[in-house]
């Protein structure tokens, strides 16, 4: 039995933290033993991660970061050791790092959710790239993110294990029965765009909105549904007010079941200015939507332009409404995108892959 220790910055409702749960639910308990262990306690998710028959550690002070959950951890570990120690998301990482190089570990193994070089402002960001080279093995999310990891932070490839997020087919797929569209005070003649994202910068639900008046213009049954919450939604609120689109988007906030939610939709689009992976975009493909999104870091190579979605440059609203426009108006192209969408789905992004590959890490740090 391999005793596998997850230790992550918090969980909080995100795509990594869900990423974990849909993994750690499948692992073959018969070879593994896992538990969690959060710098910022339970958060919304524990819940979910107990109820899953997974043990959650809180190293937290009071809900609150403090750089003493290493000491923590430290103690925990003396008590009940560990085989591998897995670090999720940056601050994590960096205490995994701490306790790897204290040698209160066997093996470390990290997952690069991120772009590395997005975690360069700050003193976090400056320990990430010096401590990089401290990892045993590192999973990169897409080819991108493990390219950047040699070329920006000097890890050594023969580190490096691609393996991309996965996506549980099973629940995301287009025989899914989807939300009625009036628990959003919307009817059918309405043609949804929607957005599964947070509201940060890096995701450029700026941008939609900014393609949103052009939209309009052309198609005026066209009404937007953002789903996610995060630091920009104030912003965001202001920027609908500023150019009037009141009456044609809703921020809807946390959502669920989202895999109700997309068959619901006649477009799903996500406009990033960067993106590791892109969960969101790969759940709305294996549930049959038609896609638009950016062409940027591991995005770009979810899809195949035309085929399975239709993709765009970033920070280029007019770009992002003519593939919109585009998109809603060819009945017979919006057919073949949803084919090809599922399609691919099926052939690259079952959870199932994403699991063995990460058991076979695992199991490679002991052998």
């Amino acid at each position: 039995m391999i005793r596998v220790l997850h230790l992550i910055s918090g969980l909080r409702v995100g795509g990594a933290e869900v990423l974990l749960l849909e993994i750690l639910r499948r692992v073959d308990r018969s070879r593994f033993d896992v538990r969690v262990a959060s710098l910022l306690g339970p958060g919304e998710m524990g819940p979910r991660f107990t109820d899953a028959g997974i043990e959650v550690i809180d190293l937290s002070n009071a809900g609150r970061f403090s750089w003493r959950c290493a000491t923590r951890l430290r103690r925990h570990l003396r008590g009940r050791p560990c085989d591998v120690l897995h670090g999720h998301l940056l601050h994590a990482t960096l205490v995994a790092r701490w306790l790897r190089k204290r040698r209160a570990v066997q093996s470390l193994v990290t997952t690069q959710h991120f772009p590395p070089l997005e975690r360069g402002r700050g003193f976090a960001g400056r320990l990430h790239r010096w401590t990089a080279k401290w990892d045993d093995r590192v999973i990169a999310v897409s080819t991108s993110v493990g390219e950047e990891l040699t070329r920006g932070l000097g890890v050594d490839p023969v580190k490096i294990r691609i393996i991309e997020n996965g996506v549980d087919l099973a629940r995301f797929h287009p025989g899914v029965e989807p939300l009625p569209r009036t628990h959003f005070n919307l009817s059918d003649e309405h043609r949804i765009i929607g957005v599964t994202a947070s509201l940060t910068p890096k995701k450029g639900i700026d941008i939609l909105l900014r393609a949103a008046p052009g939209v309009l213009r052309r198609e005026p049954r066209a009404r937007l549904l953002i789903a996610g919450e995060g630091p920009e939604r104030e912003r965001l609120e202001s920027l609908i007010s500023e150019l009037g689109l009141r009456d044609h988007v809703q921020l809807v906030g946390n959502i669920a079941d989202v895999e109700r939610l997309l068959p619901m939709l006649d477009l799903l689009c996500l406009p990033s200015r960067r993106e590791p992976f892109g969960l969101s975009v790969a759940e709305a493909m294996a549930s049959g939507c038609v896609v638009v999104h950016t062409a940027v870091g591991g995005l770009a190579s979810l899809s195949e332009d035309g085929v399975s979605a239709l993709q765009v440059p970033p920070d280029d609203p007019d770009a992002l409404a003519e593939a919109i426009l585009r998109a809603l108006g060819d009945h017979e192209l919006a057919g073949r995108l949803r084919a090809g969408a599922a399609r691919r789905a099926r052939e690259r992004f079952d959870i199932a892959q994403t699991v063995e590959k990460t058991m076979a890490v695992w199991e490679e740090m002991v052998s």
